[in-house]
């Protein structure tokens, strides 16, 4: 999936659970096999780091995690 609409070359992944929790690593191209439907494992590589520096040169490089759980945004510090 794309994070902007006008510039497909920034990429993230979503990954949801039977639970309700749906988690969005953005800035990350999806590594090899990792596509929409197919299951993931704990500890399992999920995708590379797009660096943001072309888009804002001035930003301090990093990956954004979005976590929700059934709908309501969780700080991904206390999971």
């Amino acid at each position: 999936m794309v994070v902007y609409t006008n510039d497909l070359s920034y990429r993230y992944v979503r990954i949801t659970t039977p639970d309700g929790y749906v988690a969005r690593q953005l800035y990350i191209a999806p590594a090899s096999g990792v596509q929409a439907g197919v299951s993931v494992l704990a500890g399992q590589a999920i995708g590379t780091y797009l660096g943001l520096g072309n888009r804002y040169p001035e930003i301090t490089e990093h990956v954004h995690v979005d976590i929700r759980h059934n709908g309501q945004l969780v700080n991904p510090t206390t999971l």
